[in-house]
């Protein structure tokens, strides 16, 4: 190993460890995106019985309840807001 002018070690191929770290990094996503693409070409999948057991019909009514009544009492605050503002001038 010795030093070139950009004070980086070069190796006995004369690539720099900058050079082989970036062609180590790349050979490795490639190998990634072949395993990932190999695995996107199977069959998906099937969660229906997983997905079909769960009823949240229950908490979202409870959700929209809770929002309706939030909505109507900041209806409710802006109207007086406005009718005492009337009321003053």
């Amino acid at each position: 190993m010795v030093k070139n002018e950009d004070e980086q070690w070069e190796l006995g191929t004369g690539l720099t460890t900058t050079a082989k770290a970036v062609a180590a990094a790349s050979a490795a996503v490639g190998t990634m995106a072949v395993s990932v693409s190999a695995f996107a070409a199977g069959t998906a999948v099937d969660f229906t019985t997983l997905s079909g057991a769960v009823d949240f019909s229950t908490a979202v009514t409870a959700v929209m309840a809770v929002a309706a009544a939030v909505v109507t009492v900041l209806i409710a605050v802006r109207g007086a807001k406005f009718v005492l503002a009337m009321v003053r001038s």
